[in-house]
């Protein structure tokens, strides 16, 4: 993960998309987060500094030519949206100490007349722009942080102790193989086929509880396979309650191959057709880190209620006014929210929905939110209801980088779970349902890159 990332679910980096931008400014604006955002060079990352440059242009020019401050006005007033973080008020210092020479410049030169009311307003600009660069304002990361690892140290804790109990299954109760032929009889592999394929299995998927494998032999010397496994966890902490891969038309003459790394022509995307993976809550939870992010993620069903904490009580109001009229979002304490330090929600839709919030050591915000879970190009994406941006209501730009900062996040969990994998697993269906003991599992199913 990128240093600047603020979620997690969440934390997050991200690219922040221009289409909010409806002046110059603004545009130049959103270039240049992107463009720290994207870089692991922060603020000596060369497009970083060329959009800085570039916003110092266009403040000398609209001063110079134009005669106006209106420019200045509008970096300002963006900055300020990013005021709790000092990594986003570290970034916004470079151009801030620019404009502010050329305001200090504009007092004294002589090209123009400078009016009494434009003086009192770069005064002004002046003395906010002293105090957003006072280095000994602190860090205010609204999500905490010391919770969120709190959690996910007990999470790990238990995922380790499962993990254990799951080394200890007999072997030969973990493990079946089934081989039919083409019409459905008895069928069979010869004996060094059959360990050279549990070989290879073994490198994608290096313990699990119990795996069943039914492969059916078909024409031309080729097998197709389906691959149940249930409870498997990765020492890396990734981990599932039950998983399916299903692969077709692969050669038998492939497990002739001893190699236990050699995987291509047995799981590569040529015969990848299926997957369906089942996980819990605390799975997800635990699934392994995309930097220093700290992030929680969960789900409350219809009727059900989850209490979002908050640090600062000022854009509580914003907040719950936000979501009047809304028939699927309604506000329990909002009478007390301010006393309480948290706002309710009650879910009164049709659809489970999932609540999250994240932080990063040196992100530019954090992140609270609500909304759903949704497959887009082959990946898990989260879309929004309700964004909260440092702890108060998402304006156009924060909600840009709070929202694509998540799906970044996300994208990225996604390719560090995927990395290794001789397939490439294409999400098409998410779903949630609650399992024999009443707590909710996602169920995530998709094909391979040439199955349909």
């Amino acid at each position: 993960m990128k240093k600047n990332l603020v979620f997690a679910l969440i934390l997050l980096l991200c690219g922040v998309s221009s289409s909010f931008a409806t002046t110059e400014m603004e545009t130049l604006i959103s270039e240049m987060i992107t463009a720290y955002s994207a870089s692991s060079s922060g603020l000596k990352d060369p497009a970083f500094i060329g959009k800085v440059a570039e916003i110092d242009e266009h403040l000398r020019v609209t001063m110079e030519r134009d005669h106006e401050i209106g420019a200045f006005r509008e970096l300002i007033k963006t900055s300020r949206k990013f005021r709790s973080r000092k990594s986003a008020r570290k970034m916004f210092e470079f151009v801030l100490e620019k404009a502010y020479k050329r305001l200090q410049f504009a007092k004294v030169q002589q090209d123009f007349e400078v009016t009494a009311e434009m003086l009192e307003e770069i005064d002004l600009m002046l003395v906010t722009i002293e105090k957003y660069l006072d280095p000994n304002l602190p860090d205010m990361d609204t999500v905490d942080r010391a919770v969120l690892e709190n959690k996910r140290g007990r999470l790990t804790d238990r995922i380790k102790k499962e993990y254990a109990k799951v080394a200890e299954i007999e072997p030969e109760k973990k493990l079946i193989v089934e081989v039919v032929d083409s019409e459905g009889n008895p069928g069979k592999l010869s004996p060094s086929r059959e360990a050279n394929l549990l070989a290879k299995l073994k490198t994608i998927v290096p313990d699990a509880g119990k795996t069943r494998i039914n492969i059916k032999l078909t024409r031309d010397k080729l097998f197709d396979m389906e691959i149940k496994v249930d409870s498997f966890i990765a020492p890396n902490g990734f981990s599932v309650i039950a998983g399916e891969l299903g692969f077709a038309d692969v050669a038998l003459e492939a497990l002739d191959d001893s190699n236990p790394t050699e995987l291509t022509n047995v799981f590569g995307d040529a015969f990848f057709r299926r997957y369906r993976i089942v996980q819990s809550e605390e799975q997800l939870n635990i699934m392994p880190r995309v930097g220093e992010s700290a992030y929680e993620m969960g789900s409350f069903a219809p009727g059900q209620t989850w209490k979002m904490p908050l640090k600062k009580a000022g854009g509580i109001s914003g907040i719950i006014k936000e979501l009047e009229g809304n028939t699927e979002i309604i506000v329990v304490n909002a009478k007390t929210a301010k006393a309480d330090h948290f706002i309710e929600f009650k879910n009164m839709g049709t659809r489970n929905m999932i609540f999250l919030q994240g932080t990063d050591v040196t992100g530019l915000v954090s992140v609270k939110a609500l909304g759903f879970l949704i497959p887009k190009k082959g990946q898990v994406t989260f879309r929004e209801a309700l964004l909260i941006v440092d702890d108060e209501l998402a304006s156009d730009i924060t909600s840009y980088i709070g929202g694509q900062g998540i799906n970044w996040f996300l994208k990225r969990a996604s390719e560090n779970l995927r990395k290794g994998l001789p397939f490439t697993p294409i999400l098409e269906n998410l779903n949630m349902d609650q399992d024999e003991t009443g707590k909710m599992v996602y169920i995530f199913s998709g094909r391979g890159p040439i199955a349909r």
